[in-house]
Formats: structure tokens, sequence, C-alpha cells
């Protein structure tokens, strides 16, 4: 998860950077098609991170403890184990 965090800024930073030296940038500047890898593997940093973070979410929810203590009374009266 913080690995895709990580690699996704990089790569966001990477292709600013790219941008920025394309626009205002003299003498040699990143091609068009450089440009354009650099998206692809930001969208996909980005791609991948979505993944990590729905992943932990679901987990996190598989996990859940009961919030209150009205639900532990509550799990408790109807017999269900904690």
């Amino acid at each position: 998860m913080a690995l895709a965090r990580v690699n996704l800024e990089a790569a966001s930073r990477i292709l600013a950077a790219a941008r920025h030296a394309r626009e205002t940038g003299r003498g040699r500047r990143p091609s068009l098609p450089q440009l354009e890898r650099l998206q692809r593997r930001q969208a996909l940093q980005d791609q991948s991170y979505g993944q990590a973070l729905a992943q932990l979410r679901e987990l996190v929810a598989a996990t859940r403890r009961p919030a209150s203590v009205a639900e532990l009374i509550a799990q408790r009266g109807s017999g269900r184990p904690t």
C-alpha cells in the first residue's frame, strides 16, 4: 500500500517535471512519445494505488470490531460469540 503510494507520487513528480521541461525548457526537451510513456506509467501507478487502497478497505471492513459498548451488549444478549 505504502509502496504503491510512493510509486504514484514519484511517477507524478517525474511527469510534472517532464511537462514543465517540455513547455519552458531550453536545449534537450522530452519528446511527445516520452511524455506519453510517462503519462501511461503515472496512470498505471494510479490504478495500482487505487486497487491497493480498495483491498485495504475490504480487509479493514472484514475485520471490523463492534464500535460501541451497546453493540457488545447486544451481541452478548443475542448469544453470538464476540
